[in-house]
């Protein structure tokens, strides 16, 4: 409880400190106060047109994010399994992680459709954080376990069950600790550049050219408290899972 009241409070002073700034300054347009960006939240919220625009980005960033840990998990196992496949990935991961994300989404705003690019890219950018932490957990599992299980000739569906996955808990943990919220960074990073119909990127873009510096603030805090959301449900649905799944 003490931790909450402390987050509590900071949120607080966060918000006095913002609102001073704001009157200080008295440039609506360069920093409203927290006050009009609320008024703001509470127009988006009962426009109808820009919830269906917040939830195209939405969806397009999730689906994005899925594939990066379905495809993700499928080639650590089969980099774990198979050398030849972890050596032949090697060199793509290792670009991947250093590329900067503005550089892919120029090269792939000529090669693909506006309307894939920012699940693409959420993809592209969460796909190695998944891979190398579940080719590390899978790489870290003791080899007396494996040893044992062979011996008492455990199928493969056991295997999975009581060895594989209580000890990859915490790299899936991990893992959306770090990509849902590199997941929506650079899904609307994409929208702004690549300014795909209906979607936040693009309204933000907008706000950024008619200077409604309320509105891109009002859509940024959506993006972060969708992002907060989505991590916190994502480690409550697997809890669950877990709990039901050993309570047998």
């Amino acid at each position: 409880m003490k931790k909450k009241y402390k987050q509590i409070l900071a949120v607080i002073l966060f918000l006095i400190i913002w609102d001073i700034s704001a009157i200080g300054l008295d440039m609506n347009f360069l920093l409203p106060r927290p006050y009009f960006v609320l008024l703001e939240l509470f127009k988006i919220f009962t426009n109808n047109t820009i919830l269906i625009i917040i939830m195209n980005s939405i969806k397009s960033i999730m689906a994005g994010l899925i594939l990066s840990f379905i495809i993700g998990i499928i080639f650590s196992l089969l980099s774990s399994r198979f050398e030849i496949i972890k050596i032949m990935i090697s060199p793509y991961i290792t670009i991947i992680k250093s590329t900067p994300v503005a550089s892919f989404i120029i090269l792939f705003i000529v090669l693909l459709s506006n309307k894939y690019i920012t699940t693409f890219i959420s993809f592209l950018m969460c796909f190695p954080i998944v891979y190398s932490n579940f080719l590390e957990g899978i790489n870290s599992i003791d080899k007396n376990l494996t040893g044992m299980s062979k011996v008492y000739k455990m199928s493969t569906s056991n295997k999975f069950l009581y060895i594989y996955l209580p000890h990859l808990k915490p790299f899936l943990e991990s893992s959306i600790n770090v990509c849902v919220g590199l997941a929506f960074k650079s899904g609307i990073a994409t929208e702004v550049i690549g300014l795909p119909k209906n979607t936040i990127g693009e309204k933000m873009y907008d706000a950024k050219i008619y200077l409604e510096t309320t509105n891109m603030i009002a859509l940024t805090i959506i993006v972060v408290v969708f992002s907060i959301i989505l991590e916190k449900v994502l480690h409550i649905l697997i809890n669950a899972f877990y709990k039901k799944l050993y309570s047998k």
